[in-house]
């Protein structure tokens, strides 16, 4: 199957998301699956209920976002789009002074976004491929922002954190 073939989507258990960090700067960003796969693929999200994650090109886009629980006429999608960075950019061998980190995703109240951010985003992105987050944009996500932060300590997130603003919601055309 060509790498654009839709029918190569896969339904994963989760997505990992993967980042390259140098001191405060993130500058790349991949997710992965349980057994280390980072292609066409999408899985649950814990930002929502039936809240997603996806992640490859153009054509597994559509079939991500028909499977998911969402495409409801009663439901407004948030979607927040993710520059991603490429598989082979990811899989190289890092200079000094850059390191492979987990991050998790959390919303937080856009006045804290400010605050909370100490560091800078400059993610190197993949021309090929794209990710994003697909939820039900409802009274527990509005005027919020999406906060990465590092995963340390058996799942916690303590480390460094970067907070990027939302994008506007979609209502489902009738």
């Amino acid at each position: 199957m060509l790498p654009g073939d839709p029918s190569t989507l896969q339904k994963v258990s989760e997505l990992k998301a993967i980042a390259i960090v140098s001191g405060d700067l993130l500058c790349g960003l991949r997710f992965e699956s349980p057994s280390g796969e980072t292609g066409n693929m999408f899985a649950p999200s814990d930002l929502g209920k039936n809240a997603i994650v996806y992640q490859g090109d153009t054509a597994g886009e559509r079939p991500a976002i028909e499977s998911s629980k969402l495409l409801r006429r009663d439901i407004t999608l948030g979607n927040i789009p993710l520059p991603i960075t490429s598989k082979r950019l990811m899989g190289e061998k890092l200079p000094a002074g850059y390191r492979k980190i987990e991050i998790k995703f959390s919303f937080v109240e856009a006045s804290e976004g400010n605050s909370q951010s100490k560091e800078h985003i400059e993610i190197q992105n993949c021309e090929v491929e794209k990710a994003f987050i697909l939820f039900a944009h409802g009274k527990s996500s509005r005027n919020k922002s999406l906060m990465l932060e590092e995963v340390v300590g058996g799942g916690e997130g303590t480390g460094a954190c970067w907070v990027g603003e939302m994008r506007k919601e979609y209502a489902l055309a009738s």
